[in-house]
């Protein structure tokens, strides 16, 4: 095997692994990429410490980032480019098959963690939400609109300004 095939496919295994570990997957989506792993082309041929466990994995990532979300997206989109990579070769070692089945996998993850992330967003939001425009400021300068609604205890202020020109 190249040299170059070997490392894209350890990195796609690696990742992968990563992916797997993260205890906000859903069981259905963790035994997928469990699946996808023990299907992965040529593994065989490239040698791999196995690293099983059978506790809960989430804590094992407690502390040692502020965003493991955003580590996951990462790692779906490195395994994307590493199969697009691989795909690209004169002689792909990719079935089709097993990219079309990484690829739902993949999406199906990335669904799960913008839709946690997106959750997570929106209780941070609380308090006041205030829509501020030239229309709502009836005539007043909407700076001070927007301190007013900030005194008043608004947490989040948005802009909406329907008069001024897009750019499109």
């Amino acid at each position: 095997m190249h040299p170059f095939v070997r490392f894209q496919i350890e990195s796609l295994v690696e990742d992968l692994r990563f992916l797997e570990l993260f205890a906000f997957f859903p069981t259905e989506s963790r035994g997928r990429f469990e699946r996808l792993l023990q299907d992965v082309p040529l593994v065989d041929a490239v040698r791999f410490p196995v690293h099983r466990s059978t506790h809960n994995r989430q804590s094992d990532y407690g502390g040692l980032m502020d965003s493991p979300e955003r580590s996951v997206l990462h790692a779906i989109d490195r395994v994307r480019k590493t199969i697009n990579l691989l795909e690209s070769l004169k002689e792909s070692p990719l079935p089709p098959r097993w990219v079309v089945r990484a690829g739902q996998t993949l999406s199906d993850a990335e669904r799960h963690i913008v839709s946690a992330v997106r959750a997570k967003t929106a209780l941070g939001i609380g308090g006041l939400y205030v829509i501020i425009g030239p229309d709502a400021a009836r005539g007043r300068p909407v700076i001070d609109v927007a301190e007013q609604a900030l005194h008043g205890g608004a947490s989040v202020l948005q802009l909406r300004d329907k008069t001024e020109e897009s750019g499109h």
